[in-house]
């Protein structure tokens, strides 16, 4: 293990939410942090996060933080996913060679978004807000136009795909709209139906000390249909891995 050193300025460095990698081997993050009073940074590093420095700097009161970039290779540029509240939360571009920025999609709980699924000529994503009911939408690449297919119990923030299955879970974050006091793992063969294949139940430990109740998944495109998951905050598998097979669980 070696220290990576930061190039940062004035501004304490906020920590991130994901980590990306991009082309030529290209590592990414946004500020995830209380952010809405300062600038918000992307940081790259080009030397496999030995060194980092900003590339970009979202002016102050723009978000509130970066949830995640995800490199689309077809269009050659990353997506920018932002949020939180009013006019903060978004998704935005940022070209291959990290010079050139701006935004899609902006202003409206439906551009919330942490983890997102590239069918080329649209993305497909499930929403994080704990203000509306969150549901899975469909962003039109050309248009911003999007389609809203269905509805979730509580807010999505990690996503990925085990060989040609697509996995998403629920977290349980209460709020007027999200009630449900369970975890959900959404399994789908086209991303588009979707079926809770494990459901598990919110531990009695205060979510604002001991964390909202999440089913975690890994990040990325794994080679086969293995499902790995762990829980946080939740009842039985707090803190423990499971391992289990498609056929198992869909």
């Amino acid at each position: 293990f070696a220290r990576s050193h930061f190039v940062v300025g004035e501004l304490p460095l906020m920590p991130p939410m994901r980590i990306t990698v991009g082309p030529d081997g290209v590592v990414l993050f946004g500020e995830y942090g209380s952010g809405g009073g300062r600038p918000v940074r992307i940081f790259a590093s080009r030397d496999s996060g030995r060194n980092f420095e900003p590339v970009h700097s979202l002016a102050k009161g723009e978000v509130l933080h970066i949830h995640n970039l995800i490199y689309d290779e077809g269009l050659d540029h990353y997506w920018v996913l932002a949020g939180d509240h009013d006019k903060e939360p978004g998704i935005g571009q940022l070209s291959a060679d990290l010079q050139h920025f701006s935004w899609f999609v902006k202003g409206e709980q439906r551009f919330r978004a942490v983890e997102l699924f590239d069918f080329g000529d649209r993305l497909v994503y499930p929403t994080d807000t704990e203000r509306e009911k969150n549901g899975l939408i469909v962003l039109d690449k050309k248009t911003g136009q999007t389609e809203r297919l269905r509805d979730f119990e509580g807010s999505c923030i990690y996503a990925c795909r085990f060989g040609s299955l697509f996995a998403m879970t629920t977290s349980v974050e209460p709020s007027p709209v999200n009630e449900s006091r369970s975890a959900c793992l959404l399994l789908s063969r086209d991303a588009e139906r979707w079926d809770c294949a494990f459901r598990a139940e919110k531990d009695s430990w205060n979510a604002d000390y001991f964390q909202f109740g999440s089913i975690v998944l890994p990040v990325g495109h794994g080679s086969n249909e293995t499902i790995l998951y762990s829980g946080q905050a939740l009842r039985e598998i707090d803190g423990r891995v499971r391992v289990s097979t498609a056929s198992g669980l869909y």
